[in-house]
């Protein structure tokens, strides 16, 4: 039956799966456990002084990226030098 489900070539597979099924639930629990755990970590960190600092530098980026155009830059210098 394993190998009609799944193949000749992923038999192996199928078995040390079904073998280890108390393995993969335990680990399967832990994943769906764990992204609350992701979410406050990241929320604290959004909260920071460096997360901050990094949002600031990032709408500066973008503000100087829509304030200059790259163009005339590369001819301003192209013709400076």
């Amino acid at each position: 039956m394993a190998q009609v489900m799944a193949g000749k070539r992923q038999y192996n597979n199928l078995i040390a799966l079904f073998d280890n099924w108390d393995m993969y639930t335990k680990a399967l629990n832990t994943s769906l456990t764990a992204q609350g755990t992701i979410e406050q970590q990241n929320a604290i960190y959004m909260d920071s002084l460096a997360a901050k600092v990094k949002q600031y530098n990032a709408a500066w980026d973008d503000v100087k990226d829509s304030l200059i155009d790259t163009d005339s830059l590369k001819d301003l210098t192209e013709f400076g030098t």
